[in-house]
């Protein structure tokens, strides 16, 4: 059921209405739904963490409801904060929202480029603030709110506004109970879902060996819910793709490179593959997304590809760093 969220304010602080002409400035009250989606792991905030009255003019801000629209509302007031001090200001963000955060680093982006301005919630968690700048004028301000999740941090909300503080985009992840990020919502100005979203971990398809010449590739993963791949992929006797993920370490190689952010997926595997299986009609697919967390895994990839008598090796993908490829380079001159 819906739960009724109030906002109350005297200053004009904090939601992102899209009715104003997407202006940050709108006191008004809202219905959201509670709670994430049945297939997603709650991730909820601190009630004590969240529960703060820092804007200047004793501006009151009281949220009723989730633990999570408590913490949307702190986000909210902080990308207003942010939007407020400019490009020139960053000591605004935290002196008024001090009360339930401590800063933990400011890194200047160089003259004229804006600020970046990491804080610490007393809590559970993080709040990154990136304000950028051109001309001396905000460009865009964005906020990143991460949890503490078994130790680890991983990153949960995404929000950026541009010129003027109108709301461009909000982005939320949902986690398993393993801590694998497995879908990113798209969210309103209101932070609440559009019903737009974006699996990151799907279930490989059921289908049959194409047969054919084995083809390894070695990217990012591939978008097996295509039919186009989907049907050219090797499988063994049961049915099931052969391709591992030695990302995530599990059988569901799919295309979702989050090195440059989370919440925006890179799809490189796929235009890689599709290239591929259109030049090679002949080719059956073994799709692998490659090892980032941990380099030396290169050799159970080719380990992998020799067990099921790969032969021809496509590798799309490249690193600066020597080290990252000296096991790869052993255990290649081990399989001629």
């Amino acid at each position: 059921p819906a739960k009724a969220r109030t906002i109350d304010s005297n200053t004009c602080p904090l939601l992102l209405d899209r009715n104003r002409e997407g202006h940050l400035c709108s006191p008004v009250s809202v219905v959201s739904s509670a709670g994430p989606k049945d297939d997603a792991n709650p991730v909820t905030l601190s009630a004590t963490a969240l529960l703060f009255s820092v804007f200047v003019a004793s501006t009151a801000v009281t949220a009723v409801g989730t633990q999570q629209e408590q913490g949307d509302a702190l986000l909210r007031q902080i990308l207003t904060t942010a939007c407020r001090a400019g490009a020139d200001n960053p000591g605004v963000v935290f002196k008024e929202i001090s009360a339930v955060a401590s800063e933990t680093g400011l890194t200047l982006e160089g003259p004229g480029k804006g600020w970046s301005r990491r804080l610490q919630l007393l809590e559970n968690g993080e709040v990154t603030v990136v304000v950028r700048s051109v001309g001396g004028g905000v460009r865009q301000v964005t906020v990143i709110h991460s949890l503490v999740i078994d130790g680890s941090t991983r990153p949960r909300t995404f929000i950026a506004a541009g010129q003027d503080c109108h709301f461009q985009t909000a982005r939320r992840l949902s986690y398993d109970a393993a801590g694998m990020a497995m879908r990113v919502d798209v969210l309103d100005s209101e932070l609440l879902e559009t019903g737009e979203s974006e699996l990151l971990n799907p279930l490989v398809p059921d289908g049959a060996d194409p047969g054919g010449i084995a083809v390894a590739m070695l990217d990012a993963g591939v978008d097996y819910r295509l039919p186009e791949i989907s049907t050219r992929l090797a499988r063994d006797g049961d049915g099931n793709a052969l391709g591992f993920d030695f990302w995530d370490l599990d059988t569901r190689p799919f295309d979702a490179n989050p090195a440059r952010s989370p919440f925006f997926a890179q799809r490189h595997g796929t235009r890689t593959a599709s290239l591929l299986l259109r030049e090679a009609p002949v080719a059956r697919l073994i799709p692998y997304r490659y090892p980032r967390p941990e380099m030396s895994r290169m050799t159970r990839v080719i380990e992998h590809a020799r067990e099921h008598g790969v032969r021809i090796f496509n590798i799309s993908l490249g690193s600066n760093r020597r080290e990252d490829w000296q096991d790869f380079e052993s255990a290649a001159r081990a399989t001629p």
